[in-house]
């Protein structure tokens, strides 16, 4: 199930920062970490106070004149997915680094590749159910 967090106060007020041609070397970042325990109330929480905070991640990616790149601080939401899983008895041990995508692929959103309507954050929380484990 996916809902949408907003900055607990929105503080981005429509400003934009130009990003520089070494910036626009851009790729999303996956990154998984697994908690005995998660609070989920509590970090939509955390996250509607940070977003006030860092505006920058409610952000949109815009192209503007002369094809200049802009980060916009939208104060728009982020999307915050919830989901559980039964399947798996719980998380494995793995190296801390784990680059085989098949494996985290279901624990990571997808994005379509839109810059101007997808926002430079979003969460994912799965639930393992028969370990109760989360995976964030």
């Amino acid at each position: 199930m996916t809902s949408y967090i907003d900055a607990s106060s929105p503080t981005g007020n429509g400003r934009r920062i130009q990003l520089l041609s070494t910036d626009l070397i851009f790729d999303g970042i996956n990154n998984i970490f697994v908690y005995l325990s998660l609070d989920v109330d509590r970090l939509r929480n955390a996250v509607s106070r940070t977003l006030s905070l860092w505006p920058i991640l409610t952000g949109r990616i815009l192209v503007g004149n002369d094809d200049q790149y802009l980060i916009e601080f939208t104060d728009n939401s982020i999307p915050f997915t919830y989901t559980e899983n039964d399947h798996l008895e719980r998380w494995p041990e793995l190296p801390v680094v784990v680059d085989d995508m098949t494996f985290i692929q279901p624990f990571i959103d997808s994005v379509q590749y839109k810059p101007e309507i997808e926002p430079l954050l979003r969460i994912k929380v799965t639930r393992l159910c028969r370990s109760d484990e989360y995976v964030l």
